[in-house]
């Protein structure tokens, strides 16, 4: 194995050095945290894994669920850790996510273990080596997975001298500078479009016609009236690709979402056909669709399962509610129908009483001009997430060519 890196600053030069783990820094587990001790709101950050969920906690702990005063830690003689650490998950399937976060000043529970580098090690070019490292692979698997500092202490890496490690981690940093000011615009673009959503969908906001004056007041209409169930089985088998209705990323093929075909030829026979332009409602719910997911399908004719409901939208009303069904506005009236007796993970609503979905529609040229204002937006978000996506595909190729 080469010690010397594919990518490198003309100025360095030599072989990096091999060192273990525990030779660069020190290994620290956690403590225990009494639930009589927890739930404080200030002081020193007391993490417990469940912590690297918050959004803000990303890459850096920010924030915490609980914190210990002065008190308690001389109490309980905890000895807080002051030093830019690397933490991470030690015990539970939450090793295998292998997540890794910076904190410094904090307390750590038992469940959790910290690197704290030596002075000889930069700390943010050490965080991109440990971000490389499988931790998982290391783990002591059994009917609780789990592994301590001689496991991670042993594990090794290559090392360039200091200069050339501060090198590195400045140039990276200026990289991730860019990833997180591109998530930031992705995020907050799509949350305007969430809020701005809600706002024209309940007329807060209306668009007005090119001369100045407003359009029409809109008109309520059931789902039944602008559109059509769907229900032809495909006992022909016309139609082999199977699609399925995804909370994020809406129709989809099946194949290409669970890398696997759940139908097969001998069961899509009851399946529904679906073609290219139809709706399809999922019953199953999710934190993205909290009373399931309705689609355009904007794939190619297809089948799917007899569970979803497959209905036409007339041509002139497509677009507007195309958008109008990745609003929320239309949740309360299916929570108000959906029978209580149903699953936890799916809604049961009759058929008649999906048909009779309310709708406020505005006349045709409002709606185009919706649709347009959201397809542009859209558009927007993603260039944004497409952008993104090539930054952190080029950090990923300097990773692969800049270290050992």
């Amino acid at each position: 194995m080469s010690a010397v890196p594919k990518l490198r600053f003309p100025e360095f030069g030599g072989e990096w050095v091999r060192s273990r783990i525990d030779e660069i820094g020190t290994l620290k587990s956690g403590v225990g945290f009494p639930e009589k001790e927890q739930g404080g709101l200030e002081g020193t950050p007391f993490y417990k894994v469940s912590d690297m969920n918050i959004p803000e906690n990303s890459q850096e702990m920010v924030l915490a669920n609980n914190y210990v005063t002065e008190e308690q830690i001389k109490r309980l003689k905890y000895k807080p850790i002051a030093s830019n650490s690397i933490i991470f998950a030690k015990v539970g399937a939450a090793i295998f996510l292998d997540r890794k976060r910076q904190a410094r000043n904090f307390l750590l529970d038992n469940n959790m273990m910290a690197f704290l580098p030596s002075p000889e090690i930069d700390f943010r070019f050490i965080y991109q080596v440990f971000l490389q490292l499988n931790l998982a692979k290391f783990a002591q698997v059994g009917a609780l997975p789990s592994y301590n500092a001689s496991d991670i202490g042993i594990i090794k890496v290559q090392i360039p001298s200091l200069p050339e490690q501060q090198k590195i981690a400045s140039f990276l940093s200026s990289v991730d500078k860019k990833i997180d000011l591109l998530r930031q615009k992705k995020d907050a673009l799509e949350l305007y479009k969430k809020g701005l959503m809600q706002k024209i969908f309940s007329q807060e906001v209306r668009f007005k016609q090119g001369d100045g004056s407003d359009f029409p007041e809109w008109e309520e209409v059931a789902l039944g009236d602008v559109a059509k169930r769907s229900t032809e089985k495909n006992k022909d088998l016309e139609l082999t690709l199977v699609l399925t209705n995804s909370a994020v990323q809406g129709v989809v093929i099946q194949t290409e979402y669970f890398d696997k075909s759940i139908a097969n030829e001998a069961n899509i026979s009851g399946y529904y056909k679906i073609r290219k332009y139809d709706f399809v409602y999922n019953p199953r719910i999710s934190s993205s669709a909290p009373v399931g997911p309705i689609s355009q399908n904007l794939k190619e004719d297809g089948v799917m399962s007899p569970l979803y409901t497959i209905f036409r939208v007339e041509v002139q009303h497509q677009g507007f509610l195309s958008v109008y069904f990745k609003s929320s506005v239309w949740y309360d009236y299916m929570r108000s129908v959906a029978n209580q007796g149903a699953r936890h993970d799916r809604m049961n609503i009759t058929t008649s009483d999906f048909m009779a979905l309310p709708i406020d529609l505005p006349c045709a040229e409002e709606q185009e001009k919706i649709a347009d204002f959201l397809s542009a937006l859209d558009a927007k978000i993603q260039k944004t997430s497409s952008m993104l996506d090539q930054m952190e595909t080029f950090k990923k190729g300097l990773l692969q060519q800049m270290f050992v």
